[in-house]
């Protein structure tokens, strides 16, 4: 649910603390690295104008900022993206970090600095996650439905700090077209193959909703009798 709050002062000081934060790049082995020396500021929630009824995100300009810092030190360091890589699937591992309590005693703030004691407060985990994957679509990747397996971790350390490392992965979509060869039936298994075609049949000829699923959890215990 949309609502009203007092986050664009919040807003402001993180878009302020982001000038003096240095991110990092590199690129290698088909993976793109992403250092801040700051957390991400976790999302908030679209405000809305009272009298005009319009949305806006407060985040908008912190996020241009951050983007701006990337591309930034993309260019530094020469890192370029090409076409065919960046449409690629992608796996995306995310640690977002900041200082313990220094209230603490020493025997829990050591634990904490191990990450024995688990970082279990706010801000949520999903929050930081959302804020990163909008500062990096259209900039690490081409489209958000690419990312097909993420990880994230909030943790405990002596100082705060972001770290993205994006994996593009080999997207067999773009080479395995045409029919079922004799190399294909030797990598997938006559098994497998004719539950794709049991599949494409009966998914495709039952129009009934409860049929329908009755017939597609049949197929996955199939699939996972062939898989396991």
């Amino acid at each position: 649910m949309l609502a009203v709050d007092n986050s664009i002062n919040i807003v402001k000081a993180h878009v302020a603390s982001l000038e003096k934060s240095t991110v990092t790049t590199k690129f290698e082995h088909n993976k793109l690295y992403i250092h801040m020396d700051n957390e991400i500021v976790k999302y908030y929630r679209h405000r809305i104008n009272r009298r005009s009824g319009s949305i806006r995100d407060p985040l908008t300009k912190y996020k241009v900022d951050l983007q701006d810092k990337i591309i930034e030190s993309l260019t530094a360091n020469e890192i370029i993206i090409d076409d065919e890589t960046i449409s690629n699937p992608i796996s995306v591992t995310m640690y977002f970090r900041n200082t313990p309590p220094a209230s603490k005693p020493v025997k829990k703030l050591s634990y904490m600095l191990l990450n024995i004691i688990k970082r279990t407060t706010t801000p949520d985990i999903d929050n930081f996650v959302k804020t990163s994957l909008d500062v990096l679509n259209k900039l690490a990747w081409s489209d958000d439905g690419q990312v097909i397996e993420l990880h994230a971790y909030k943790q405990y350390d002596t100082e705060k700090s972001t770290d993205i490392v994006v994996e593009y992965l080999d997207d067999a979509n773009k080479t395995l077209i045409g029919r079922i060869n004799e190399e294909d039936k030797v990598r997938l298994g006559s098994k497998i193959i004719n539950l794709a075609n049991k599949m494409k049949l009966e998914l495709k000829n039952t129009p009934n909703p409860r049929r329908k699923q009755k017939v597609a959890d049949e197929l996955w215990v199939q699939k996972k009798k062939i898989t396991h």
